[in-house]
């Protein structure tokens, strides 16, 4: 188990950091559009350079391709996209709480679906994580409907995304193929958006091409073959409540890397979300504790 924990917390970490290298790029005149896909171009293609080298490549069958379009396209691509929309219309951090419900569609699906138990400890985790990020919005900006439908759509992406990698028939995949193909379907359908709508960009210098590296090395390859681990291991909805740390870590790397401005109330959400995480690890321990007992 505290292989699997330790896995999607590497992934809440490399995903958080993400924002201070897309907006170090985006500082340097790259849009968001062309962020995005070279984000997928350049893991697309050290996911390649990877499974090249490794003798023991798998053969993937056309039914495993098919989820890997779909889930690719719809559930992970779909999320970014329709995150970035709602950027449009509401703050970032009230659009990050919207799709941190995830975890909450998650345990839903499992639950009513799968028939999986859900335990008194994953619920009260994913009370005081959503309290958490509540705490950590702003909304004093108030709420367009338009962005709350959409933060709220990117959820329920994810969330079929996640469950994807636990139920579908890739997930026997090694992480590295799933990871190769979902970005080279994301790399497809973003880079057709940017050139349709005429903005897609080269990185401008040196700068924005390292942060483009470390974006798709490191908050993208990495990330997801951390992620898919912890999910197969933990399962789908005890790793989707984990990974909710993601917002502290952005928190936490927004004062260290730009001075953004820390608060009690900002304190107060962090240390919610990270009792959340220490709820959900203590409840996966009982639950082990419980089955060797039987």
């Amino acid at each position: 188990m505290i292989k699997g924990v330790l896995a999607v917390l590497a992934a809440s970490v490399a995903y958080g950091i993400m924002p201070v290298f897309s907006k170090t790029a985006m500082a340097q005149g790259m849009n968001a559009e062309s962020v995005v896909f070279f984000r997928f171009l350049f893991s697309s293609a050290f996911a390649l350079l990877f499974l090249i080298k490794r003798s023991n490549r798998r053969y993937v069958t056309r039914r495993q391709l098919w989820h890997l379009l779909v889930f690719g396209i719809l559930g992970f691509g779909m999320t970014i996209n329709l995150l970035t929309f709602s950027y449009q219309y509401i703050p970032t951090g009230l659009a990050t709480m919207f799709h941190f419900a995830y975890p909450l569609v998650i345990l839903a699906v499992m639950a009513v679906l799968y028939h999986e138990k859900i335990t008194r400890y994953k619920v009260a985790a994913v009370a005081v994580a959503l309290a958490g990020v509540a705490l950590l919005a702003d909304f004093s900006q108030g709420l367009a409907l338009p962005g709350v439908l959409l933060a709220l759509g990117s959820a329920v992406t994810y969330a079929a995304f996640v469950i994807a990698g636990r139920k579908s028939s890739f997930a026997i995949l090694p992480p590295m193929e799933v990871i190769f193909f979902v970005s080279a379907f994301s790399t497809l359908i973003f880079g057709a958006k940017s050139l349709l709508l005429g903005q897609l960009q080269a990185p401008p210098n040196g700068t924005a091409f390292v942060c483009l590296i470390i974006i798709s090395v490191v908050c993208t390859i990495f990330a997801l073959a951390m992620l898919t681990y912890g999910i197969r291991t933990l399962g789908a909805s005890t790793a989707s409540v984990l990974n909710m740390l993601e917002p502290v870590v952005s928190v936490v790397a927004g004062v260290l890397a730009f001075a953004e401005p820390l608060n009690i109330r900002t304190m107060a959400g962090c240390a919610a979300i990270i009792a959340a995480s220490i709820l959900i690890v203590l409840g996966e321990r009982s639950a082990q504790r419980a089955d060797l007992k039987q």
